[in-house]
């Protein structure tokens, strides 16, 4: 099959659609000719490149904020030109699907919406409102939904107008590289809480654990590590020099995947403040890394802890609330029910199996 993929950042980017597009598309190159075509705010990396098998395409966008862009119509062009059998477009929360859906040519379209809710800022809400309609018009196109999973799908169906026998659920995975992780959290002087997740106050709500760290550090020695990039980092420094912490947060940016491991390795705990999730893979990295796991308890992430894999904090989520959720945590002596992987692998094996019911329908 000859598919094009079409999204907003591709790798080196880091985020959880990144991640996911990434780990699909490297196992589907091995056996289809796959290209991504993405989007670059800086027209200095416009170009073409191809990263472990994968061919990328990268065109400046037009930004109208940091996650409102607009392609460029070289990129639809050359999409169509590829005369792809598979047009596949992911995330919601920006336009790709939308200009996708207006490529004019026989491929079977597809969209993976990674759909997370209601937007984090006012600004963001008032963009989507607008946009809204022209998502829905993308989604009556798409001849596959692909959520990640079923609270995905069920926010998705509150929203918008979607035939559901047009979805399908194919959940983010983890590496297989996280089965061979060694724990070294018992030879370590200080409890570490880990995070993975990007640098965004409104969205993952970075704020909340520095405060709560704030109130059990004081309780426990302890050290709270902040993987990850993006917008808020100067405000996240900020705050943790004001409230006295820079010998007790580290904060680390553009680790590799040995790097990563090595954290999930060195951790007692993992911990999110983000309340909206349309699935959360750095959860699902840490409960694979067999790491005890503090999520707030609703949208997918409500999946783990009402599987007991993971201790939830009630909505709102505040400092304290975490705080607390943490403390328990660490002093729970209690197996957890174990967690068992869905990895990178079985979800491009049942993504390639759409990509063949499809192929076999007539439209």
């Amino acid at each position: 099959m000859k598919i094009a993929v079409i999204c907003r950042r591709y790798h080196p980017e880091i985020g959880g659609v990144e991640t996911h597009v990434k780990e699909i598309a490297e196992r589907l190159a091995r056996k289809h000719e796959i290209i991504v075509f993405t989007l670059v705010a800086d027209k200095r990396f416009v170009g073409n490149e191809s990263i472990n098998g994968v061919n990328i395409r990268r065109f400046k966008s037009l930004r109208l904020s940091y996650s409102a862009e607009i392609p460029p119509r070289s990129l639809l062009k050359e999409v169509k030109d590829f005369k792809p059998d598979i047009v596949h477009s992911h995330n919601a929360h920006t336009s790709i699907p939308y200009f996708a859906s207006k490529i004019n040519c026989d491929s079977k379209f597809l969209v993976t919406p990674h759909y997370q809710g209601n937007a984090t800022t006012a600004f963001r809400r008032i963009l989507f409102i607008a946009y809204k309609r022209l998502l829905n018009s993308a989604m009556s196109k798409a001849h596959r939904i692909i959520c990640v999973s079923s609270a995905e799908q069920d926010m998705l169906v509150d929203v918008f107008n979607i035939d559901h026998q047009k979805v399908r659920i194919v959940p983010n995975g983890v590496g297989n590289d996280l089965a061979s992780i060694i724990p070294e959290s018992g030879r370590q002087d200080e409890l570490r809480i880990l995070s993975v997740a990007r640098f965004d106050l409104h969205h993952k709500k970075t704020d909340k654990l520095i405060k709560a760290f704030k109130i059990l550090e004081s309780q426990m020695d302890s050290k709270l590590i902040l993987v990850g990039s993006g917008p808020d980092r100067r405000e996240i420094v900020r705050m943790i020099k004001t409230l006295g912490l820079e010998e007790k947060i580290e904060l680390k940016s553009n680790l590799t995947r040995e790097q990563l491991l090595r954290e999930y390795a060195k951790a007692s705990v993992f911990v999110t403040a983000s309340e909206q999730e349309a699935f959360g893979i750095a959860v699902a990295e840490a409960l694979a890394a067999k790491l005890k796991v503090v999520v707030p308890n609703s949208t997918a992430l409500s999946s783990f802890v009402k599987a007991g894999y993971a201790l939830g904090v009630e909505v709102p989520v505040t400092p304290e609330k975490v705080a607390e959720a943490l403390t328990c945590c660490i002093q729970n002596t209690r197996q957890n029910v174990e967690y068992l992987p869905y990895t990178w692998d079985m979800a491009a094996r049942d993504l390639e199996a759409v990509y063949e019911e499809l192929n076999k329908e007539n439209f």
